[in-house]
């Protein structure tokens, strides 16, 4: 083995690596989404305090543009840890 091949053989590795700790940090994204979507639909109609309903609004808000696909996977993930 070369040094070239080294190297390239040290990048995949790396490369590998980074996006194994994305597909993590993706999938753990995703359980929160799912679990915030939960924790709103329970708040519906609830009185929330100045400072919770502007955080909550904020959540609903971001929600909104999250995907649709994403949506539903989120809310599958978070059902399956309940």
């Amino acid at each position: 083995m070369n040094i070239k091949t080294a190297r390239t053989d040290h990048a995949y590795l790396l490369l590998n690596a980074q996006l194994e700790m994305l597909i993590h940090e993706d999938t753990l994204l995703t359980k929160i989404v799912g679990a915030t979507l939960m924790f709103l639909s329970g708040l519906e109609g609830a009185v929330l305090p100045p400072r919770a309903a502007g955080a909550a609004d904020l959540l609903a808000q971001l929600i909104t543009e999250v995907p649709e696909n994403t949506i539903y996977e989120a809310r599958q993930l978070a059902d399956s840890v309940r």
